[in-house]
């Protein structure tokens, strides 16, 4: 992840704050976010910024309470929405998807429940989404989305495995060609297994 310095300008006043309290107008409701680390205040922050203060064409923000937590909603015409409710309800996801740093923000701001919720709501709203939207909540997935690790050949059990075959008289460079050609096979398979293949193979 980036520097706080390159996702908002350090003269910004939310620039470091941990906690902040924003407070949106979306039609004749007012709607209360609480962002709880400093990637989720500068996620919001950005995206008010490159939007002419707005998250969507719908929604504007109207006040900014920095470095507080708890807003004790008290008035019906005012709703206090979960953070990540709001970024995939309500924030506009094209808007989202524009800047790379935005979207790395947003990444980093949410816990790994938050992620997974986040994945769960794209695939729901892809379903259903135009073919244009799609894209955009496939770039989302992708974001969100652990990498895929390509499992790799354990170098101890090739060594392991190369050694016994050469201690029994085998040319070393027959035994490594042996042994790395049985790739992922010797992560998962008894040495004793690929000990007596070994042989055979290199005996005959």
């Amino acid at each position: 992840m980036t520097g706080m310095e390159n996702i908002l300008d350090q003269n910004h006043p939310s620039f470091g704050v941990e906690t902040a309290m924003f407070l949106f107008a979306i039609g004749a409701k007012n709607l209360v976010v609480e962002a709880q680390n400093q990637y989720a205040v500068a996620t919001l922050e950005r995206l008010l910024i490159q939007n002419n203060q707005q998250v969507s064409e719908k929604c504007r923000v109207l006040c900014v309470f920095r470095e507080c937590t708890e807003a004790g909603v008290r008035d019906d015409a005012v709703d206090e929405v979960p953070y990540i409710e709001f970024m995939m309800d309500i924030v506009n996801p094209k808007w989202l998807m524009n800047d790379k740093v935005t979207l790395a923000c947003f990444n980093h701001s949410c816990s790994p429940e938050e992620r997974t919720h986040a994945l769960n709501r794209a695939k729901a709203f892809k379903a259903t989404a135009s073919p244009s939207h799609s894209a955009t909540v496939s770039k989302m997935q992708a974001v969100f989305s652990p990498p895929i690790v390509k499992e790799q050949v354990d170098p101890d059990a090739c060594k392991n495995l190369s050694s016994a075959l050469s201690g029994l008289g085998f040319k070393k460079a027959e035994t490594e060609k042996f042994v790395r050609n049985l790739g992922l096979r010797v992560n998962k398979e008894p040495i004793t297994d690929l000990l007596r293949e070994g042989i055979k193979c290199l005996a005959s």
